[in-house]
This record gives C-alpha cells, structure tokens and sequence, in this order.
C-alpha cells in the first residue's frame, strides 16, 4: 500500500556569528544589554551583533533587525573601521532575509559578507557564509549549486578542524545528496555524523544521525539495515526519556514492520506509541491512526482497520494537511478496493484524485515560486558582479593616469626604458597567449577521442552484460568521470587529487567493461599533500589507457596496473607500470604499442609546458624484461616540476 511520510531530516539554518573560531554560546539578554552604556566604538558593535544574534534564536526578526541597524550605525560612527564586524552584520542581515524567505536578498548578503572574509582571511566566517548561500539554494531546490558551496564549506571546516562546523556541513550535504536521489552518497555522509555524535556523546546527535540513516536505508530499500538504526535511535530516546522522540520512533518502527509484513510487531509499536503521542499534535495522531488500520488490516481485523483509517482521516482534517489527506484517501480506497466495496472504493478514489491535482498544482506553484526567486538571486549577484566590475575598472583608470605622470615627469630616458618594457611585456603576453591557446586545443583533441572510446565501452558492456543494475553502475561511474574531464578542460591545471580521482574512475569504468581481468594498485607518498599541488589534467589517460587496451588485456590473465605518485625534493615524480605484454608483437593478432593520437597530443603539452617555464617536464618509456630477457611489461615515468595548487 502506497503511504507517506515527513523525512525525519531537519536542515539548520548557520546563524552563529564569526567573530571567533569556535561556535558561541548564547548569552542572556539582559546582561548583554546592561553591557551596553559601558562599551564603545568596535566593541559595543559586538555587543549589538550579539544581541540581534539572540533574537534570531528566539525567532523574534523584528528585534533581530533593530539591533543590527544599531549596531551598522555604530560601526559607521566609530573611528576604528572593522571589516570582520562589518562582514558580521552582512551575516545577520542575510539571516534576517532569510527568515522571510527573500532567499535572493539573502544571498546577496551572505555573498558580499564571504568577500570581505576571503579579504580578511578569516576562515571560519568564509565557512559560515558558504553554508548560508548553500542552505538558500537547498531551500530554492537548487541542488547542484548548493552542492558547489557546501563541499568548500566543509574542505574550509576540515583545514581549521571545527567540529561543528564540520558536523553540521555532513547534515547538510547528505540532505541535498537526499533530495537528489543520491542515496548511496548521502549514507556515507549520514554515517560520518553518527560515528562524530557517538564521540561527543551527544544524545540528541546519536538520535538524530540514526534516525536520519534508517531513512536514507528506507529509501533504498534496504529495511533490515533501517530497522537497526531505528532501533539504535529509539533505544537512545528510551535511555534518556524523551517521549517525544520515543513516540515518533516506535510509529517510524511500525511503519518498517509494515513494510516487512510483519503486521503483529507493528501494531504492537502501535500500541505502545498511542500513549506516548500528543492528542493536539493533529499530525503525529494521523500518522499512528494510519499505521494502526495498515497493521490490523494486515492481520484481517478488518472492521478495527476502517475505524482506524477513518480517525487518522479526521486528524488529517482537523490540520488540513494535504500530503496526510491524499494518503488517507488513497489508504480508505485501497481498503474498500480490496473488500470488494465498489461504489466506496470509487468515492475515496475520486477524493484522492481530486488531492492529487491539488497536490500537484502546489507543487507547480512552489515550482514557479522557486524558480522566480532563482532569476531574483541570479540578477542580484549580476548586480554585485557589475559593482565589482566597476570598481576595477575605477582603480585601474587611477593606476594608469599615475602611470602617466610618472612617465612624464621621469624624462625622455625613463619614457624610452619603459617603453620598451612594455613592448617587450606586450610580445612575451602574446606568446603566453598563444601557448595557452594551444594548450587548450590540444585538451579539445584530447576529449573526443577519450570520450569516443569511454562511449563505446559503455556500448559494448551494456551488450554483453544482461545485469541492468551492472549498466547503470557504469553509467554512474562515466557520468561522475565525464563531469571531471569537463570541469578541467577549462582550467589549466587541477589539483593532484582530482587528478587521482579521475584517473582512478577511469580505471575503475575499464575493470568493469573486461571484467576484472587485471588488477590495479595505487601508491601516493605520505608526505605527498594532493590537494596542496596542481597537476595537468587528463595528462595521464592515454599512458594508462595504452597500459589496458594494449598491454594488460592481450596477456588476458594476472594483469597487474600500478601508479605511483612521490615527491622528489621540488619534483613529482609519476610511475605508470604495468605486466601486459609489453611494445613488441609478442601475441599473435596483437599490435605494437602504438604512437595513438592522445598519446602524441600528451607529448606536444609536455613540448608546451617546457616552452612556458624554466623548470622542465619529461617523460620516459621503460620496456621491462623478465630474466629470460623476454618482454615483462612496460614502465613510464614522469618528472614534472612542482607547483601550487591556489
């Protein structure tokens, strides 16, 4: 039977002010405000931010906005100017949007407060604002871009080890991951938060991460590994003694033994949720009325089963909930349906389908709704883009009139000299333009050819694969790869882990397509940080595509890849090794290992990347041999210079 029900998921809005590294308590108001006749200039601006701060969290945005016009105030009066007292204000103002769900002023400001923290180096309050701008996108049901500021977010938490911070961005991210459908993604998240709330020993955590998990566990399917977390969290609940979370559990439980047919059990955490359940909760009555009529009609106990459904009919009613009424109509037809009541069964099913329009008419709205505050959000950031823009445009108008006197007033010789300078900096401009354009052509000669042969693997293992689940795993699996190939042919370097990443999904989607006919090994030095350094992107795919389509998939047995990434005092130096059978035509049918287009477009970028510095790239091809002298593999090695990754 078709039923609904609210995600046990709550997104928390970030509204804890910046101005120190750890998440803040707060104070009581009126020994904050005593605070206020003794303080002055950027000090009494905190004070007023904290008040505000305070009114947020008693959800009072009326007062929240006039203490922090006050406090704007008091910062333009005062003498000592404060740019992270500034950017605190710009937070408040964003939440204050917020709460009224002007989404796209919000952002505006969570926006302009990142700037000045980027500008100030303050590390916790870029955070912070990443996690404002991406919660605005979640409630704008935007979520690849809210996916683009909260994974910064976290990397920014994990380098200055908030915990906090780091926790709440978990719950963030794997509720967008949620919403997308990515389960498998967002359970890997939701188990991070339940590993972070047994170490603190938070109670309310380790309630809510479990919950949270046997919802994502329920959405896959998977009802065995939900009924633990479920009761992992209940039992918690009943450690603790709050009822609350006790009653919501044991109807979350019912509904599990439902779905497992195992109607007895259900209706006994029925039965024990019905006294732990407020009667002027309109909503929590409907659903454990509607669990109770699914668990006894199961059971046969069928007249029980509609006086059940009916109040859980009633208590839908009285809070005029629409998801709650469409699922007791639809739960009164299936009911009559399957009691072979016709003319009943008809008269719910209208109901529902008539529910149904509505319900899909709300969503069209809020659709619309959404969509308009996205084109609001989009002009408003156009907006600060064009100030921003201008700005520039103002400050380099400056410079260069400065420049203009300088010259003139520096004489005929100093004229002559910087003259030539600059023609000499205009022609070195050209040529460095002209090598990135070649760079950028020869990454556009790299990516056909990648995706041809990446589309006709996909080709051939959906053929010869009759496992839909299997297919649609490589498809996964090339679709994560070709965002990554995309995202760095606009960039002329990525970072040595997305780099890894990319190379390790290719070969993952390679193992699958040739079943698992060679393994693969992975090194990376320990004192090698990959985030820390750039990497030319896509430069090893063709050696080990090579590697595979022409060394290890003719030995058809025990082929063996492995890449090795160690640092060298200011170098990297790469190792692409693998046990095929080597360059020379050593298995009849097979070919030579061939001078391929990727691999003479590689050859040309290195030829590239030399021209652009003094610190030189090289490359070498090793043919191994074993002691009889007879072709072992083949080995290519990489020296590459060095260079930060920011």
């Amino acid at each position: 039977m078709k039923t609904f029900a609210l995600p046990f998921v709550i997104i928390l809005m970030t509204v804890g002010l910046p101005f120190r590294g750890t998440t803040q308590t707060v104070e009581p108001l009126d020994s904050l405000k005593a605070l206020l006749p003794e303080v002055t200039d950027t000090l009494k601006v905190e004070v007023l931010n904290k008040i505000a701060k305070n009114y947020i969290f008693l959800n009072q945005i009326d007062s929240c906005e006039f203490y922090t016009d006050l406090a704007k105030q008091e910062l333009e009066n005062s003498p000592i100017p404060s740019e992270k007292h500034e950017a605190a204000i710009l937070v408040l103002r964003g939440n204050i949007a917020h709460q009224r769900r002007d989404l796209g002023e919000s952002t505006v400001f969570h926006q302009k407060a990142l700037d000045l923290f980027v500008k100030i180096g303050d590390k916790r309050g870029e955070s912070v604002a990443l996690t404002n701008i991406g919660i605005n996108y979640i409630m704008l049901e935007d979520h690849e871009r809210a996916l683009s500021y909260l994974y910064p977010s976290l990397r920014l938490s994990e380098e200055i080890d908030n915990k906090d911070d780091i926790y709440n961005a978990y719950q963030n991210i794997a509720v967008v991951l949620s919403n997308m459908e990515r389960n498998e993604e967002a359970k890997a998240y939701r188990l991070k938060i339940l590993r972070y709330a047994h170490q603190t020993q938070n109670w309310y955590k380790i309630i809510y991460a479990a919950g949270s998990l046997a919802g994502n566990y329920k959405n896959m399917g998977v009802l065995d590994s939900a009924l633990h977390y479920e009761l992992m969290a209940y039992e918690k609940a009943k450690e603790v003694g709050n009822q609350v979370f006790e009653g919501r559990l044991l109807r979350s439980l019912s509904r599990t033994a439902i779905l497992q047919e195992r109607f007895d059990e259900a209706l006994d955490y029925v039965d024990q949720a019905f006294p732990l359940t407020d009667t002027s909760n309109y909503l929590d009555m409907a659903f454990v009325y509607n669990y109770d009529a699914e668990a006894k009609f199961g059971l046969g106990r069928f007249q029980e089963a509609f006086e059940s459904a009916y109040k859980a009919l009633a208590y839908a009613e009285l809070d005029n909930h629409i998801v709650l009424l469409n699922n007791a109509y639809f739960q009164l037809y299936e009911f009559y349906k399957k009691r072979n009541q016709a003319e009943d069964a008809l008269e719910y099913h209208e109901l529902y389908k008539q529910m149904q329009d509505s319900v899909y008419n709300q969503e069209k709205s809020s659709k619309l709704q959404n969509l308009h505050m996205i084109y609001e959000t989009a002009s408003k950031e156009s907006e600060i883009v064009r100030l921003q823009q201008e700005t520039q445009i103002q400050e380099l108008q400056l410079r260069q009139r400065n420049l203009w006197l300088l010259l003139l007033g520096g004489g005929a010789l100093l004229l002559g000299t910087l003259g030539y300078f600059g023609y000499r900096q205009r022609i070195l401009r050209k040529e460095f333009q002209l090598m990135q354009s070649e760079q950028r052509l020869l990454r556009t000669q790299m990516n056909p050819h990648f995706f041809f042969h990446a589309l006709s693997s996909i080709q051939q293992f959906i053929l010869k694969e009759a496992n839909k689940r299997e297919a649609v795993l490589y498809l996964s699996k090339f679709s994560r790869l070709m965002r990554n190939v995309l995202e760095g042919s606009r960039t002329e370097s990525v970072s040595l882990g997305s780099e890894i990443e990319s190379i390790s999904h290719y070969i993952e989607l390679q193992q699958l397509r040739y079943g698992d006919c060679f393994d693969f090994n992975l090194h990376v030095d320990e004192n090698l940080d990959i985030d820390e350094w750039s990497f030319p992107p896509m430069l090893l795919q063709p050696v080990v595509e090579n590697a595979i389509e022409h060394g290890l998939i003719p030995k058809k047995e025990s082929g063996k890849l492995y890449l090795s990434f160690e640092r060298e005092a200011e170098h990297l130096h790469v190792v692409v090794e693998d046990n095929g059978i080597g360059r020379k035509d050593t298995v009849p049918g097979t070919q030579a290992y061939r001078k391929s287009v990727a691999l003479e477009v590689m050859k040309d970028r290195i030829a590239l990347m030399n021209r652009r510095t003094k610190r030189k790239s090289s490359f070498i091809i090793i043919d191994l041999r074993d002691d009889q002298g007879e072709a072992a593999g083949t080995k290519v090695e990489f020296h590459l210079p060095l260079k930060s990754a920011i």
